[in-house]
């Protein structure tokens, strides 16, 4: 079974129908059995995101979160906090931000793919052989 790492734009793009992209739906429609992981910031990250969408447009919060556990996404366990700070000198290395590495290093710990729409992240994956998923529709590509 592949795993994948899934950062929260990913995830937005699965959620939100104005992040949605044909790239991200072409990626769920697979057959290949996959297993969905990220880092303990994804929680805060996509828990932000859905909190601002259900206070600013009035959608259920209760709607999100359910359609997010069908993801069935596994959350790695927090790093311990010295581990954190050690890893700001790797994120500037690889020109991003501590929270964008700490997607990235979970690929690498884990042996996993990225699927993402972040342009920075997708191109620090490419340069460390990461096998990456870039869910954004060739329009928006550079």
């Amino acid at each position: 079974m592949k795993i994948v790492t899934i950062d929260a734009s990913a995830a937005a793009a699965w959620l939100f129908p104005g992040q949605a992209t044909h790239a991200a739906d072409m990626f769920l429609m697979t057959d290949e059995p996959r297993r969905f992981i990220a880092p303990s910031i994804f929680p805060w990250e996509i828990g932000n995101q859905i909190a601002h969408r259900a206070r600013r447009s009035g959608t259920s919060a209760a709607e999100m979160l359910a359609d997010l556990r069908m993801f069935e996404i596994e959350i790695a366990i927090a790093p311990a906090a010295v581990t954190v700070i050690e890893s700001v000198e790797t994120a500037l290395s690889r020109g991003l931000s501590l929270f964008d590495n700490a997607y990235l290093q979970l690929c690498l710990d884990q042996d996993a793919a990225l699927a993402s729409r972040d342009a920075d992240l997708l191109a620090a994956a490419a340069a460390l052989g990461v096998l990456a998923h870039d869910l954004r529709d060739e329009a928006s590509l550079p």
